[in-house]
């Protein structure tokens, strides 16, 4: 099967030149897309970016193809909003794309704001753990571009709905389960999925909130990210009723923040974070979000409320966004001078 060359005192090991006659057999006995080199083009990991800088840069460039990613964090975070943006991202990109809506939760008025074609979205709401996973199967031998599951919390195994006592670690069971199988089963899917922080029963010490579903939710994501609600957008709707009460106003908005805690799709560094203003309308500021990105990786500077930005001096960070809203060709100049910057 190849020669072999004698380590020091040790036993003959096959040399690298003679691998490629062992490549051969291997791949006719198990198949030529399960044996590859490691050049090969199918072992490169393709990205959807989903068009947001901040997002973009934090993820690494977007989710991958064939890969896991698991979005978690308090409720009304914005988990389910990022991954409208996913799927959005995707069919502007032409690929099928597919809701699994577990929880029963999905908005198909909000998703249409948010720039969703209804008509190409496929949506399924399976009634137990079981089905959803037999779905997402389903459609990655499709070899569908984008699935959500919407969420991990919902999946309630078959069992305990025909009326069995909840078992000790029944939903940790079918997820390690059925994620080793999807895993197995999926090939160029880029599969998001949602989980929701809970408070653990007992815990004295350290962070009591924990996430349902096991530990095996943790190790197939290629990417862990967690999603935060930043600070509220208000606007004034009205004068004080009273002499020194504070004007009436009301919540439009709020910061979306994500924290890689795991990255196994490379574009990134661990713990990178993101943010971007999200307003109530649908709109994503991106101008808005541009500014802390950039000031972080030192192509706007800033002293105290001056800025300077690709040579230009700007008085006050609010007049810093309106310069680059109403100069589209400094926003393009800005995304390229940040696209230019290394990642690692």
């Amino acid at each position: 099967m190849g020669s072999r060359k004698a380590t020091k005192g040790g036993p003959e090991i096959l040399t690298g030149q003679d691998a490629v006659g062992i490549f051969s057999e291997l791949r006719k006995e198990h198949g030529e897309d399960r044996i590859f080199w490691g050049s090969d083009e199918r072992l490169h990991i393709v990205k959807l970016p989903l068009g947001i800088d901040t997002l973009d840069r934090a993820l690494g460039g977007g989710f991958a193809f064939g890969r896991f990613a698991l979005l978690y964090g308090e409720w009304s975070s914005g988990k389910s909003l990022i991954s409208l943006f996913a799927i959005k991202a995707a069919q502007d990109q032409g690929y099928a794309t597919a809701y699994i809506d577990v929880e029963r939760t999905f908005d198909p008025d909000w998703a249409a704001v948010l720039g969703v074609d209804l008509s190409k979205l496929l949506v399924s709401q399976p009634r137990s753990g079981e089905e959803a996973f037999d779905v997402l199967d389903d459609l990655c031998r499709a070899r569908f571009g984008m699935v959500i599951m919407d969420s991990i919390a919902a999946c309630v195994p078959v069992k305990l709905l025909e009326g069995e006592k909840d078992p000790l670690g029944a939903r940790a069971r079918l997820l390690n389960s059925r994620l080793a199988k999807t895993n197995t089963v999926n090939g160029v899917t880029a599969i998001v999925l949602i989980n929701q922080m809970r408070e653990g029963i007992g815990i004295m010490f350290g962070d009591p909130r924990v996430l349902p579903g096991g530990k095996g939710q943790h190790f197939f994501p290629s990417l862990k990210v967690k999603v935060t609600r930043g600070d509220w957008f208000e606007e004034k709707i009205g004068e004080p009723t009273k002499p020194g009460d504070k004007p009436r106003k009301k919540r439009v908005g709020y910061h979306l923040k994500v924290v890689i805690e795991k990255n196994k799709q490379g574009g990134s560094h661990m713990f990178d974070e993101g943010e971007v203003p999200f307003l109530f309308s649908g709109v994503v500021d991106v101008v808005a979000g541009l500014v802390p990105l950039a000031l972080d990786l030192g192509i706007i500077r800033q002293s105290g409320a001056n800025y300077e930005v690709l040579g230009e001096k700007i008085f006050g960070r609010r007049n810093l966004v309106e310069h680059l809203t109403q100069h589209p060709e400094v926003q393009e100049q800005l995304r390229r001078a940040i696209q230019e910057v290394p990642e690692f």
